[in-house]
């Protein structure tokens, strides 16, 4: 069967600003992914099941709407530098930044699929597809790619959004540009493009595997318009699948692979120790009891010990969001697609310990 489906896409760049150097190499990097994702995923194969199904979407208009917005968005820039404004380079850069993209999908199924499959099927086809573009544009270059303003138009109503964020990827690759806290790379598209069809090409409800774990929540971090903090909960799944740690066991396992996957040196490992730690803290408090439950409409302007709290659970999951990314990249980095944690005992042979006369 096919099947067209309509949507429309918003705001999908970067938010936030460093310096004009830093902010020039960043938007020609994302160009390249850009027109990467237009060549190289324009169309993509998905399986469910025993069907195979294909979708294609065309990103050029996209890549055009892009190349229009730096444009009036380098001018701006310009007259800041200069101090000589013109509203009418304003007025452009408003109507380009909050204008909605329409873009169009063709899925085809290969297969007999039944009347309600022919029903749901094709939509979440198309969802997986956004889901994976999003990874893997996110994945090779942090912060890139952001999906939170999809819509797919509806007969009747609100439009049904897909609120997949980048915001946690954007935060990351900042933090990376002033502090250099844990390694995160700018990753060639075909790499992890190769990587991550190879461990999450099929369309699954239960992840089945220790990468599609991780993967998976960390999609629920991304799947939110505002900061929760359940964030806390997702991270250490991921952590945990990643590491191949249980529940219970020791704190220690989990920041001796850290470290050794990442190859952190003694300073990194300490400071990723302690905020660790924190982290543990966190979670435990929030699953177990003890975590001091603000109320929902969090009153900030009246009690600045509430915003204080949430800023600090907030940069706990932007540095336990770190962890997982950082150590994905690695994975992907060298091919692999899960790790083996191997622990050793040696004994030492008998009559090798002099003992005192």
């Amino acid at each position: 069967m096919q099947k067209i489906i309509e949507f429309n896409l918003g705001r999908y760049s970067r938010l936030s600003e460093i310096s004009p150097d830093e902010d020039i190499k960043i938007q020609s990097q994302d160009d390249i992914l850009w027109q990467e994702i237009t060549n190289k995923l324009s169309n993509y194969c998905i399986l469910y099941k025993s069907l195979s199904a294909s979708v294609e979407v065309s990103w050029l208009p996209v890549v055009k709407h892009k190349k229009a917005l730096d444009e009036v968005t380098n001018r701006i820039s310009d007259q800041v530098t200069t101090e000589s404004y013109d509203s009418d380079f304003l007025d452009q850069f408003s109507a380009l930044y909050f204008k909605k993209i329409p873009l169009i999908a063709k899925i085809d199924i290969d297969g007999t699929l039944t009347e309600s499959e022919e029903a749901f099927l094709p939509k979440i086809i198309l969802e997986k597809y956004l889901y994976d573009v999003f990874m893997i544009a996110n994945l090779a270059s942090p912060g890139s790619c952001d999906f939170l303003n999809i819509e797919f138009p509806r007969k009747n109503g609100h439009p049904e959004k897909l609120f997949l964020s980048s915001y946690f990827f954007e935060c990351m690759y900042m933090e990376n540009i002033k502090n250099q806290s844990l390694p995160i790379h700018q990753l060639d598209f075909d790499l992890v493009m190769f990587w991550y069809k190879n461990v999450n090409s099929t369309l699954k409800t239960i992840s089945e595997t220790n990468i599609e774990k991780a993967l998976f929540s960390t999609m629920h971090i991304c799947k939110r318009e505002n900061f929760d903090e359940t964030t806390i909960v997702w991270i250490f799944h991921a952590l945990e699948a990643l590491f191949g740690t249980k529940v219970g066991e020791g704190f220690s396992n989990i920041i001796n692979r850290i470290s050794l996957l990442l190859e952190l040196d003694d300073k990194q490992k300490e400071k990723t120790k302690k905020t660790l730690r924190k982290m543990y803290d966190f979670r435990s408090s929030l699953v177990h009891g003890g975590y001091k439950v603000p109320h929902p409409i969090r009153p900030v302007d009246i009690d600045n010990h509430i915003e204080n709290k949430i800023m600090d659970n907030h940069e706990l999951c932007e540095s336990g969001f770190n962890m997982i990314i950082s150590s994905i990249q690695k994975m992907i980095s060298n091919n692999w697609q899960d790790l083996c944690i191997n622990e050793t005992i040696q004994g030492t042979p008998v009559g090798s310990i002099s003992r005192p006369a």
